[in-house]
């Protein structure tokens, strides 16, 4: 009988110590998560910050464009 008494103990010491890192790789995965959905919102900030850049990038292209077509043409009309 004692040593029934001896396999229960260490049974439940091993459970105990399996139960222990499974809580512990729980926690460990759930700020991974934390970590991973913050990353990717700070991607997500970036890229539309990017696309905003490149949005004004083509619209200062575009500006820069009918403002030398005005000028051309307010060039030619002083040259008359």
């Amino acid at each position: 009988m004692p040593d029934s008494n001896l396999i229960d103990a260490l049974i439940a010491g091993a459970g105990a110590v399996v139960a222990y890192f499974v809580k512990s790789t729980r926690e460990d995965n759930r700020e991974q998560d934390r970590k991973i959905h913050d990353l990717e919102r700070q991607q997500a900030a970036l890229l539309s910050r990017e696309e905003f850049r490149q949005d004004m990038q083509l619209l200062r292209t575009e500006m820069n464009q009918h403002f030398a077509q005005v000028f051309s043409k307010l060039d030619k009309k002083a040259d008359k």
